[in-house]
């Protein structure tokens, strides 16, 4: 069931455009990264988390670090 609906959220995320940051290989069957209550994540498992969008977050400023100035002509010349 829990495979089932990440791929339904990957699935609608793609289909609306949106970024999916699939954690799915990351936190399956490792009990460890959860909290007794095998829902919450433990202080690991936000860390394991932590780490995968920090991740995330850094190759999205890279992106929008280039120089915009070289991607504004870049669009213009494509229009």
């Amino acid at each position: 069931m829990a495979i089932a609906l990440n791929c339904r959220l990957a699935d609608h995320s793609r289909n609306n455009g949106w970024a999916f940051i699939n954690n799915w290989d990351l936190f399956y069957g490792k009990d460890t990264l959860y909290a007794r209550d095998g829902v919450h994540l433990s202080r690991q498992g936000v860390r394991v988390l932590a780490g995968t969008l920090e991740g995330e977050l850094n190759a999205l400023r890279r992106f929008f670090s280039v120089d915009r100035r070289n991607l504004v002509r870049y669009v213009r010349e494509a229009i």
